[in-house]
């Protein structure tokens, strides 16, 4: 008998031990808690980007308000969601009692009764598709996990969004742009304006000589090119790493820029004793066990490409500052020019060059072809304007 009850305890505790992990967070957990379990999912898993992490993140707390203003706590709604207090802001997770993050009970209804919220909100389709995309990837996790049982977005559809050309710049106005920098230099002290027009060169240059995206420019670091072979390491989305072609105006330009970094620096420690208001900094000095003499020398390897005047790195907001300034210089303010209309026209000119779809593709760092096929139809559009206004049969005339 002892042995029996013995043996009953053993399967007891090992079944207590067996117990899914889901069924204790279910009792412990709030929906925050699942909601930071996701974003840690698909930043370490799934190596998601900051921005896009962000981007989710921002989605899953306005869905979790919407439930809390809708549902408020100690109510039920007819499909039985259960609610709970507390407001969430955009800048952190509010505390929550042990209990009261049960998504297992939303329905598909609720999920509709939100995206007609958001429709009231005059969200484009853009954005309502993609906070659509949020929530199927947020409870596809939850469903895996087995959190939940029955996933309320499987028969939920995204809006059908109407895919618009790109836009793009002719290679003349590709060359203006190119050529704003030194032009119209910033209206700093006349060493610092200089220097930023060289990095704003190397900048365009760049953009459009290797089709990166704007966090990818941003990211460049000094160690980064090859200036043997000619190529750039690029760490593009989900930490995919590709191996672009920079092309000779580019790498001449990039040369450039880092030796009047190094004088810049240099120039900065001679002049550190003499004045109190100090110029540009660009280079900053090496760490470690690295002298004064080896940092005037030869700019940090690990040090970003594009540093700012304060010698930090270059945020992708004041690329874009940059090129709207430019664009203004230009006088191409009748077209919208960011960082990313630079990928476009690389894609469009490599088209409209002979290069060939799968090459573009590897090139942008697109995973699939179906997302580098827009820019045929760009190509193929120039192509009939072409062909309409050159070929004699093309045009339209009365016959007999």
């Amino acid at each position: 008998m002892l042995r029996y009850l013995t043996h009953l305890t053993i399967l007891t505790v090992v079944n207590i031990i067996n117990l899914p992990a889901y069924s204790a967070d279910r009792i412990t957990m709030s929906k925050n808690d699942y909601i930071k379990q996701f974003l840690d999912y698909i930043t370490s898993v799934r190596n998601y980007s900051p921005a896009t992490t962000r981007s989710y993140r921002h989605d899953l707390l306005q869905f979790n308000r919407f439930l809390e203003s809708e549902f408020p706590a100690n109510s039920t709604n007819p499909d039985g969601l259960p609610a709970s207090g507390g407001a969430v802001g955009d800048q952190g997770f509010s505390e929550r009692e042990p209990g009261t993050g049960d998504f297992s009970r939303i329905t598909n209804l609720v999920i509709r009764s939100y995206l007609v919220f958001l429709k009231q909100q005059d969200y484009q389709k853009t954005s309502l598709a993609h906070k659509v995309a949020t929530l199927k990837s947020f409870f596809k996790f939850l469903n895996r996990k087995g959190i939940i049982e029955n996933n309320p977005l499987v028969l939920i559809r995204s809006p059908r969004i109407d895919r618009k050309l790109p836009d793009f710049l002719t290679e003349s106005e590709t060359k203006d742009m190119i050529a704003q920098p030194g032009a119209h230099p910033p209206t700093f002290r006349p060493q610092e304006g200089a220097l930023i027009s060289l990095r704003d060169t190397v900048m365009l240059e760049l953009l459009y000589s290797c089709g990166l995206r704007v966090s990818e420019l941003v990211r460049l670091k000094i160690k980064d090119i090859d200036f043997n072979s000619s190529v750039a390491h690029i760490f593009g989305k989900g930490r995919q790493e590709r191996l672009v072609p920079i092309g000779s105006y580019a790498l001449q330009a990039i040369e450039i820029y880092l030796g009047a970094r190094e004088k810049a620096g240099a120039e900065h420690d001679a002049m550190r004793y003499r004045h109190s208001t100090l110029p540009l900094r660009m280079n900053p000095p090496l760490t470690g066990q690295a002298s004064e003499k080896q940092s005037r020398q030869e700019p940090d390897q690990n040090s970003y490409l594009f540093l700012n005047r304060f010698g930090k790195p270059l945020s992708d907001r004041s690329v874009r500052y940059e090129i709207a300034r430019y664009r203004i210089s230009t006088g191409l303010t009748s077209k919208r020019i960011s960082p990313h209309t630079f990928r476009h026209t690389f894609a469009t000119h490599m088209l409209d060059h002979g290069a060939d779809l799968r090459s573009v593709q590897e090139l942008l760092g697109h995973k699939n072809i179906s997302t580098t096929q827009i820019y045929t139809h760009v190509t193929t559009n120039r192509l009939k304007e072409v062909y309409n206004s050159a070929h004699p049969r093309a045009r339209k005339s009365k016959i007999g």
